[in-house]
């Protein structure tokens, strides 16, 4: 990608020396989602805030034109905004890590397995997509009677049953105050429903740091872990009582974010590699893959769930 798409990031530097630490935020967002994170992170890193189409002043259109948005639109998009801020910004030589949310956390495995200059990488609240994908999105759909605001009902699910007041209303008034089009949420939806990682995520070489909310409504913990087994140099932390956001609400996050990516082998518990997934398990996902890449809209793939 040639181009880089008008407010597609927001860069802020920190020590001129420093890495670039590359954020990548999930459905509905743009980079502002992590801006809680600045404070813990900008001491120690040049950070770029990368904007989802359509959030944050971003364009809903990234490059794929009439074609349906995927993760590699996002992935192209993503690198070809850090290779600009390195080569007009910083040394060629300047270390590059990845910060992956949810459906960032695809857009994550793929930069991590094609491109050589990511040397670390965080996964929070994600998973290898696939079938997984399949039982979060249904779950979500399932629940929104057919008039209702998915908005606002995906926002609900991001957070854990049993979440304060107080943290629905500061979440409800951040969305609120940034505020994306339905159309392109939907454009978000069928992106994230179309990806699975299992074919190349055992590329991914780097130390990556797993991430997850005990209590995720969207991606189960479960689904974080097997992740994990399949990475070569995986650590993994299920934070306690924390939903879909842990990031939101658990701020040190961030710190062990830190922590981790400065050097610290400590952080979180050491997952070791498991076997690579059976051909029957492979057939299966590349006839999900099939069968994903041919739905170009969403009331096709509602109605491949039956819904």
């Amino acid at each position: 990608m040639s181009n880089i798409p008008k407010n597609s990031y927001q860069l802020l530097k920190g020590p001129k020396e420093a890495p670039l630490l590359l954020m990548l935020p999930g459905m509905a967002c743009g980079g502002s989602v992590f801006c809680e994170g600045v404070p813990h992170l900008i001491r120690h890193f040049n950070i770029v805030l990368f904007n989802n189409p359509g959030a944050d002043g971003a364009p809903i259109d990234f490059g794929q034109g009439s074609a349906p948005l995927d993760v590699q639109h996002l992935a192209q998009a993503a690198q070809a905004v850090a290779e600009h801020v390195l080569n007009t910004e910083f040394t060629p030589h300047t270390p590059v890590y990845v910060v992956g949310h949810s459906m960032g956390g695809f857009v994550a495995q793929v930069l991590a397995s094609s491109w050589p200059r990511v040397e670390k990488l965080v996964l929070m609240s994600t998973s290898l997509g696939g079938s997984e994908n399949d039982r979060s999105f249904a779950n979500f759909w399932l629940g929104v009677p057919p008039a209702a605001d998915h908005t606002r009902n995906l926002f609900a699910m991001m957070l854990p049953e049993g979440a304060t007041s107080e943290t629905k209303d500061a979440v409800e008034a951040f969305f609120a105050a940034r505020p994306i089009a339905e159309h392109a949420l939907l454009k978000h939806f069928l992106c994230g429903a179309r990806f699975s990682s299992l074919e190349f995520i055992r590329t991914v070489l780097c130390p990556t740091f797993v991430i997850h909310g005990e209590k995720d409504r969207v991606i189960s913990p479960e689904a974080a872990r097997h992740m994990a087994e399949q990475l070569a140099k995986a650590r993994v932390w299920i934070v306690p009582e924390a939903g879909h956001l842990v990031f939101w609400q658990r701020p040190s996050v961030y710190d062990r974010m830190a922590d981790f990516l400065l050097g610290d082998n400590t952080v979180g518990e050491a997952v070791h590699q498991q076997p690579e997934p059976n051909i029957f398990i492979k057939q299966q996902n590349q006839l999900w893959l099939q069968a994903r890449k041919h739905i170009t809209s969403l009331n096709t793939l509602l109605h491949t769930w039956g819904i």
